[in-house]
């Protein structure tokens, strides 16, 4: 350990050991994600948007899976639009983005996110009755009148990609040989 004299850090600003263990900041700026579902939070119309469902909804020959709060799965339909999610995607966003479960009123845990199957279903079942799209409609009405639009966008998931069988081509190309 240093001391404080040859230190490069000012002593407030040190971290000795685990960073783990040091105590959680108070204040943070919210996320661009975090500071958009608010926003729909607030002004959407979420009871008008679940009565234009219910009728379908609680008819349980309708429904595929097990049968999930209708409020969470509106939720997921909408964020699975805004941000392009297919229904495994959207089921890994709800496991792994704070944000995205706490609009979707989903705990976190084993389970409590509903599956890519579920995810599905309610898709199928709003597609059948043209719901999906009148759903849509009529947010974009709602914001609209407020004078706001959604511009949706994707969440991108980087991947590794090998590289060996494309660096062993160039190399064989410009003539040389590696070992």
């Amino acid at each position: 350990m240093q001391s404080d004299k040859t230190h490069p850090l000012p002593a407030s600003r040190r971290t000795e050991g685990n960073m783990a263990a040091q105590p959680p900041r108070t204040h943070r700026v919210p996320t661009q994600r975090e500071r958009f579902l608010s926003e729909m939070e607030r002004a959407l119309p979420w009871a008008k948007l679940r009565a234009l469902v219910e009728p379908v909804y609680a008819d349980p020959k309708g429904r595929l899976g097990r049968p999930l709060e209708l409020d969470r799965m509106l939720r997921i339909h909408f964020l699975q639009r805004w941000f392009q999610l297919s229904d495994a995607a959207m089921h890994e966003a709800l496991v792994d983005s704070a944000a995205m479960r706490a609009f979707a009123c989903v705990g976190l845990g084993p389970g409590m996110a509903p599956g890519e199957i579920e995810i599905c279903g309610f898709r199928r079942l709003l597609g059948e009755y043209g719901l999906g799209n009148a759903l849509a409609d009529a947010v974009d009405r709602h914001l609209s009148a407020l004078g706001l639009a959604v511009s949706p966008g994707a969440i991108v998931d980087a991947s590794i990609a090998s590289l060996r069988p494309a660096a062993t081509v160039a190399w064989r190309t410009a003539g040389e040989t590696r070992q």
